[in-house]
């Protein structure tokens, strides 16, 4: 059990866990209160902060509306458009002890400026290869982490406009042989971005 600093007579009990925080101060005079409640945000649990003074149920349900309409001012809205993803390998058959570039394309055929994820292996789009028995072979270079994404991640598109990158297959392990060649380009949640933008997943037909 700890105590309030300042304050020899106080006590707090705090309960932690990876997803969950529960707790309880008392000063001698006054008690707070932090508890879970059963709405999420962001695959969060939501939790409220409370006084003696202010329990009730429905003071805490109206706290969890306050804050769920104040929360849902940060949420980028998602926008709507049309993509086109395109992947063009410089081979389909791996040449012995060789490697060559993957060429990757996403251009807005709609009729909105849209907001879409910067072109990054492994952030924005995957690539994946398989053999004829289906079998995937493995990327070498690591997985890459994940930051934050903020509003500088962004690129905007206007109509006919496209952004590219190019990936080359040394960072495969492949053997001699024809391959089958699959990639998706896919934007989520996107941590720290507050500006609208394209939220969905782009799988060409290869």
């Amino acid at each position: 059990m700890e105590k309030v600093v300042g304050i020899p007579d106080s006590s707090a009990t705090f309960t932690v866990s990876d997803k969950v925080i529960l707790g309880q101060i008392d000063t001698g005079t006054e008690r707070y209160y932090i508890e879970q409640t059963n709405k999420m945000h962001d695959g969060k649990v939501i939790h409220v902060l409370y006084s003696s003074d202010s329990l009730s149920v429905s003071w805490v349900d109206n706290a969890v509306t306050y804050l769920e309409r104040t929360m849902s001012n940060f949420i980028p809205k998602t926008q709507k458009g049309e993509l086109n993803f395109t992947v063009m390998p410089e081979t389909t058959i791996v040449p012995k002890n060789e490697t060559f570039d993957i060429h990757l394309t996403l251009s807005n055929v709609g009729e909105n400026t849209i907001n879409v994820w910067y072109m990054e292996e492994q952030v924005s789009y995957d690539i994946h290869f398989y053999d004829s028995n289906n079998n995937e072979f493995g990327h070498e270079c690591g997985i890459i982490s994940r930051v934050m994404l903020t509003n500088e991640a962004l690129v905007e598109l206007r109509p006919d406009e496209s952004i590219s990158d190019t990936r080359n297959s040394k960072y495969w392990n492949l053997t001699e042989g024809e391959y089958t060649l699959n990639a998706v380009y896919h934007t989520s949640k996107g941590g720290d971005i507050t500006e609208p933008y394209w939220r969905e997943k782009y799988n060409p037909i290869m």
